[in-house]
């Protein structure tokens, strides 16, 4: 257990697994679902989709700590490879390197999907490894990242299920959800290096926003970067057709609005805060993807599986929300209080029978 532990920190799996892949399996579901694609058909899919995500992460995590170690050292940051002999470093690299290369031959039936993969490994060298290191060229190691993280992976789990499946797609839609995907994950990075922002200087690591582009980029992101990902999320909302993701939707602002009065906690578009819920993103991470494999549970009801295994691998998230919702379930001021009180009520149950008769 412990050798497993050790591992899952070396590859980082604690700040990627519950925030990266689920996003790749919501595009996947969404595609799904605006096609017509009968859910039991992508159960195999999607867990190509995650196998390939978590090589894909396992490879950034481990050559961006590979190629940082002088500069997290002068720093003072801590990584698990630094645990490691500097000797066997390259052994590391060379192993995540070797399973990526192998994750690419098993989808060697997907010659599309095959494509994307290698651009993400491909990036995600260019983005940390001498001498491009994208990471330290401003606004395109930003872009890097948005392209890495979000943009190729959503497009590659609309591949995988569009491969595997035959499908025809929308470029309409198909265009909507890569610009969400790429706006989101612009806004998501420029917090992130908001967050490292001391970090990077002290490090000499010339990120974008710790250069002279910090403003410039701050008011990019909220006046430009967020209303596209707002409003290309908004048409893929519409363009579901489900009542089920619009009332998660409403429950997601309205629980969102319950932290914020109840438990402190502040509404972030950008900018770090104490306490900060990352606008939207439980939704797009939960709630959107649950709605479209519940609301599929009507024509397919093996989705089930799909539905189990997504709560099971992403079972800190999704307790989080049911913890919150228990929690404001038994406060007295709470609105889901008085909904309790409400439906467990006689008066309730006597009224829907009178509006019966």
């Amino acid at each position: 257990m412990s050798l497993l532990k050790s591992v899952w920190h070396l590859i980082r799996a604690h700040h990627w697994w519950n925030y990266k892949l689920p996003l790749a399996l919501m595009a996947a579901y969404a595609y799904a679902s605006k096609e017509n694609i009968s859910f039991n058909t992508i159960i195999f899919p999607s867990l190509i989709i995650l196998f390939l995500g978590f090589i894909a992460a396992t490879y950034a995590s481990l050559v961006n700590d590979f190629m940082d170690y002088e500069q997290d050292l002068f720093s003072g940051k801590e990584t698990q490879l630094m645990k490691i002999k500097r000797s066997n470093h390259w052994i590391v690299f060379a192993t995540s390197l070797i399973l990526s290369i192998y994750a690419g031959y098993l989808i060697r039936a997907y010659p599309i999907s095959l494509l994307c993969f290698a651009t993400i490994i491909l990036n995600f060298s260019l983005y940390s490894i001498p001498p491009f290191r994208l990471k330290e060229k401003g606004i395109w190691g930003v872009i890097s990242i948005a392209l890495g993280e979000h943009f190729l992976p959503a497009l590659l789990a609309i591949l995988i299920i569009k491969e595997a499946t035959h499908s025809q797609s929308s470029t309409v839609w198909v265009f909507f959800m890569l610009l969400w995907a790429f706006t989101f994950g612009i806004r998501g990075i420029l917090w992130h290096q908001l967050m490292d922002e001391k970090t990077d200087q002290l490090a000499g690591c010339n990120t974008a926003l710790a250069s002279n582009e910090k403003t410039k980029l701050l008011k990019i992101g909220r006046f430009i970067i967020f209303p596209l990902e707002l409003i290309s999320f908004l048409y893929l909302l519409t363009s579901s057709a489900s009542y089920l993701a619009w009332f998660f939707f409403i429950f997601y602002l309205l629980l969102e609005l319950m932290r914020y009065k109840f438990m402190s906690a502040n509404i972030m578009i950008l900018a770090p805060l104490p306490n900060a819920r990352f606008f939207l993103f439980e939704y797009y991470q939960i709630f959107f993807p649950l709605s479209l494999l519940l609301a599929s549970l009507w024509t397919t009801p093996s989705a089930i599986i799909l539905i189990i295994a997504f709560v099971l691998l992403f079972f800190s998230p999704v307790f989080q929300v049911y913890h919150h919702c228990q929690h404001f379930w038994m406060t007295k001021a709470s609105w889901i209080y008085v909904l309790r009180l409400s439906i467990t009520s006689n008066k309730f149950y006597q009224g829907i029978h009178n509006f019966f008769k």
